[in-house]
């Protein structure tokens, strides 16, 4: 008890001296401010400040809110704007949505074309060397989508004397499993020609390809079934002649049907080994009558025509296509790591009319095949694919980077019906067949530029003066390849 009177006394003395304190600090603005009654009532000066203070803090809301709202309006603003990306792999704009976009890229090879020796290919007589530098390629390409499920192809050629339309097509993807394109485009026979230019190891179409119509006009249906393992595609064409692209129209009227499937059954499997193997056949079956149906010339490995159908002035030594062709064509690839390895066989048989020695309206069916291998060994350790090699490290002389490098290898054979000669085609100018030895340096300096360097030795049987074989020829390749 004695300490809470104790407690009780020290608070009343504390109050006590509070008290003279205030009276003191009071004392001087009491006598300083005359007149008691003008002085400002202190009680009013803190609710008008509580007043400004409450204002300033609405201000301060709405402001912040303001704020909310212009950046809630840039950001739909924003939304409703195209999206252009300016970069690699291409320039490309997309709507808001995603439902439409384009994108465009274009790439350039620039060849030359050395030939060690000259090459006799008229009566005997040696030819000048055909040395010379080239736009083997040069093309752009416009592609995109539009209503999601709709996309379109189109690339112009640019690289001969004239410009010339490639593509043009579009494909509408109803579900993975079925696809519907129409247009022009690659027709689906060729593993090796299905292949883009840019992504291929060899830089000249093998003599397979020589054998195979290459694009053409018309409708196909495609998709892929067993997540991707399982590839199709029919469709039905004008009929391009071969070794070249088809017409704008369809001059005989008859039509091609072309069917091909493609299996990777181990693409998503554990066998690593086993991921990048596929496999395939593709055939075609139609008519062609006339001079618009006859097929391109045959190349060499230094792309010298070597085989053609006789154009003789005379009606009599004229030969054209008469009557049923169909083709077959099994492929097959495989990527493991470095190595590639893709390799096809193609069979052609077509059937022709008239020819030196032959009546108008005689007829010779002609069977001509043709194969190869092609081989590839990334040095620098980068995946070989289909779709060609990506290097891990960009050349660079400060980076230390140097690309990647590839080893190519290539044979290849053609051998066409002896029945042709020399009603069809004349054995002076034309040879019976071809053996093609390829090798050669491909260099990724980065992903939009390739150095190609590559040496083609091809023997011929036939093909020149007096029934002799022409003599082999050596050439040297080289290519500088750049997309964009």
């Amino acid at each position: 008890m004695k300490t809470s009177r104790h407690n009780v006394r020290g608070m009343a003395s504390g109050r006590r001296s509070l008290l003279w304190l205030l009276a003191a600090v009071g004392l001087p603005a009491a006598v300083a401010i005359p007149g008691r009654a003008d002085a400002p009532d202190v009680g009013e000066e803190l609710r008008e400040l509580r007043r400004q203070i409450q204002a300033l803090r609405q201000e301060v809301r709405i402001l912040q809110r303001q704020r909310e709202i212009d950046q809630e309006q840039a950001v739909e603003k924003a939304g409703q704007q195209p999206k252009v990306s300016v970069g690699a792999p291409n320039l490309s704009f997309r709507s808001p949505d995603s439902k439409y976009d384009l994108k465009i890229r274009g790439w350039v090879q620039a060849d030359s074309r050395w030939f060690l020796n000259a090459v006799n290919t008229t009566n005997g007589a040696a030819t000048p060397r055909g040395d010379t530098f080239l736009i083997r390629r040069a093309r752009l390409v416009v592609e995109g989508t539009f209503l999601e499920d709709f996309t379109y192809f189109f690339q112009p050629e640019f690289g001969g004397a004239n410009a010339t339309l490639l593509d043009a097509s579009v494909n509408y993807a109803l579900r993975p499993e079925f696809q519907i394109k129409v247009g022009r485009f690659k027709s689906p026979l060729g593993l090796e020609f299905l292949q883009s230019p840019l992504q291929s190891m060899g830089m000249e179409w093998s003599s397979v390809t020589g054998l195979l119509p290459l694009r053409d006009n018309g409708v196909t249906l495609h998709g892929d079934l067993l997540d991707a393992r399982l590839s199709y595609e029919v469709g039905l064409f004008n009929g391009g002649p071969d070794g070249a692209n088809a017409g704008a129209t369809d001059i005989d009227g008859t039509k091609d049907v072309v069917a091909r499937v493609f299996a990777q059954p181990f693409r998503e499997g554990n066998a690593a080994w086993l991921q990048g193997l596929g496999f395939g056949m593709a055939g075609s079956w139609g008519r062609h009558e006339g001079v618009a149906a006859r097929p391109g010339a045959l190349l060499s490995g230094g792309s010298q025509s070597i085989y053609q159908v006789r154009t003789d002035n005379a009606v009599t030594a004229t030969a054209e296509p008469d009557g049923a062709q169909w083709r077959w064509v099994p492929q097959i690839y495989h990527y493991q790591g470095p190595l590639g390895i893709l390799a096809e066989y193609v069979v052609n048989s077509s059937e022709y009319r008239g020819g030196f020695g032959h009546r108008a309206d005689q007829h010779v069916r002609l069977e001509n095949t043709a194969w190869h291998l092609d081989v590839g060994y990334v040095l620098t350790g980068e995946d070989a694919t289909y779709r060609g090699v990506r290097p891990r490290h960009d050349f660079s002389l400060s980076g230390g980077g140097w690309g990647a490098v590839q080893l190519f290898a290539r044979y290849s054979e053609l051998h066409l019906d002896p029945k042709a000669f020399p009603t069809i085609a004349n054995p002076a100018y034309s040879v019976s067949d071809a053996t093609e030895y390829s090798a050669g340096v491909n260099w990724y300096l980065n992903p939009n530029v390739r150095v190609n360097l590559h040496y083609a030795l091809t023997r011929f049987n036939a093909g020149d003066f007096n029934g002799k074989d022409r003599p082999s020829e050596h050439a040297v390749l080289t290519r500088v390849q750049i997309s964009f």
